[in-house]
């Protein structure tokens, strides 16, 4: 068994996957498989908080990891040592999302108290926060737009250069819980508590 609670969040990125869960660890392990084996992953640590481990991401190179704890804090681990780089209360509540940007420089993190960050990955320096109204659920992110699921089941676009909210968008009649963009860009995948996915497609003005 993998946790002794449940699994809140994965994310598997070149042969490494790592596991978030409310047993309050983050799990890594590494992904093997040989011509005529069966695959297995191993694990290759178990890295402990304080408090119930909500959310997750993995740096392209998976170097760093950033985890999001239920009580609002945010750590960030060096996965070539294992050691814990810092841990920083960015949130209130619950930090429903993490991830980072394309090039690693920088994380953005939603929580349940409404507001939505950007974070400096290397020195842990807030660089834009904004506050909602909503119950901030999920996010996806290209390092300049950011599209956000709330509770309410909406969808918010942000400019995060700007500051600006772009658009919001009545999505599911539950909250949105996971939020997608395909690789080429042109596609959204939106989940929802209303037990539904939906496809959008992305076009620019």
């Amino acid at each position: 068994m993998a946790h002794d609670d449940c699994v809140t969040d994965i994310c598997f990125s070149n042969g490494l996957l790592a596991t978030a869960s409310l047993d309050s660890t983050a799990k890594v392990w590494k992904y093997e498989a040989a011509e005529g084996m069966r695959p297995t992953f191993h694990l290759c640590a178990e890295l402990d908080h304080e408090s119930g481990v909500y959310c997750l991401s993995l740096n392209e190179k998976n170097t760093l990891l950033v985890t999001g704890s239920c009580c609002g804090y945010v750590y960030i681990w060096d996965l070539c040592t294992f050691v814990l780089l810092g841990q920083h209360q960015f949130h209130m509540g619950i930090v429903y999302a993490v991830q980072f940007s394309p090039d690693g420089q920088k994380v953005a993190t939603c929580g349940s108290e409404g507001t939505l960050k950007v974070i400096d990955s290397q020195t842990a320096t807030l660089l834009f926060s904004t506050e909602t109204k909503e119950d901030l659920r999920c996010l996806c992110w290209d390092g300049c737009i950011a599209i956000v699921g709330s509770a309410s089941g909406s969808l918010l676009v942000w400019d995060l250069f700007k500051g600006e909210l772009l658009e919001k968008l009545p999505a599911h009649s539950g909250a949105v819980s996971c939020v997608s963009v395909s690789g080429d860009g042109d596609i959204l995948i939106t989940g929802g508590e209303d037990l539904r996915a939906l496809a959008w497609r992305i076009q620019d003005d």
